[in-house]
């Protein structure tokens, strides 16, 4: 009896060392540091997915590819309706949030604008003339990208809970990402990051993914993996 109490001792020493809890913070400080480095790396995003899958099988990334993925389906019309599902809706959504902002911010410039030229016509539709050719120009030489990018900001400096509900849907993408084994690569929460950090005036806030992790996890659940992406806005 005492030799099989010491083996269940043995068995039961050898589950509590193999815990996350008890994963050295070297080890977990280290994985995460290389990560760090090989995502900022594009050339490297190759090994970035083994480092993440070799995290994942040594529990350091505890929940890294770890949830169950459903086989894909086709849903019938019943369903859509007993579910109240809106396809139009999911697939074309509106940001009603922007839309009033911009619907607020026209009329206010439209008013202010129209009594500055009852205050002085001449100087304030040479200025008016100057903003319209400025706007048409970046319509032509950046596709709106300036536009676009003055308006993020506004938006960004005025509204409060629009910051929020877009930091919290792009840490929708990271999260489910990192959960179905995909490696969320970086993200950016406005268009003003996305110029500051990348270059690029048309870009919208977005989470860029590593689609290559998903392959052999998504295979071994025997679940329908994610369809390939790099940039979800």
């Amino acid at each position: 009896s005492a030799a099989r109490n010491a083996d269940e001792a043995d068995v039961e020493n050898s589950r509590t060392a193999s815990t996350p809890d008890n994963i050295s913070t070297s080890s977990r400080d280290s994985l995460i540091a290389r990560l760090g480095v090989l995502l900022n790396n594009e050339s490297s995003s190759a090994e970035a997915v083994r480092t993440a899958m070799e995290g994942a099988s040594t529990d350091i990334l505890k929940y890294f590819g770890k949830s169950i993925l459903l086989p894909r389906r086709e849903y019938t019309e019943y369903e859509m309706k007993m579910f109240r599902v809106d396809l139009e809706a999911i697939l074309s959504p509106e940001d009603e949030m922007l839309r009033g902002f911009l619907r607020s911010l026209a009329l206010g410039t439209t008013g202010l604008y129209a009594w500055a030229l009852s205050q002085n016509f001449e100087a304030w539709a040479d200025l008016g003339f100057f903003v319209l050719f400025l706007f048409f120009a970046d319509q032509v030489a950046l596709s709106g990208g300036g536009f676009a990018l003055g308006i993020d900001i506004l938006v960004n400096l005025i509204n409060e809970k629009y910051r929020d509900r877009v930091s919290v849907h792009e840490a929708g993408h990271f999260l489910t990402a990192y959960l179905i084994g995909v490696l969320p690569q970086r993200y950016r929460l406005s268009s003003l990051e996305a110029f500051q950090n990348d270059g690029m005036i048309n870009m919208q806030a977005g989470t860029t993914l590593l689609p290559t992790a998903a392959a052999s996890s998504s295979s071994k659940r025997g679940g329908g993996g994610p369809p390939p992406f790099s940039q979800t806005p």
